[in-house]
């Protein structure tokens, strides 16, 4: 009983595992990359709170 068990099991492992490499590494990666992806916020515009000064300054 504990054979056929382990062996059903080890043929599912191998199965999901040639599933996941029938394109070399595409759908592992695809799979590792959409949910390590965090939501960031947009960036925000820089606001400047002093008066700009030129960049030459003649004397």
């Amino acid at each position: 009983m504990m054979f056929w068990l382990l062996l059903t099991l080890g043929l599912l492992f191998v199965m999901l595992g040639t599933a996941l490499m029938h394109q070399p590494g595409v759908r592992v990666y695809d799979w590792i990359a959409t949910r390590a992806r965090r939501p960031r916020p947009a960036a925000k515009p820089v606001v400047h709170t002093e008066e700009r000064q030129p960049l030459t300054q003649t004397v």
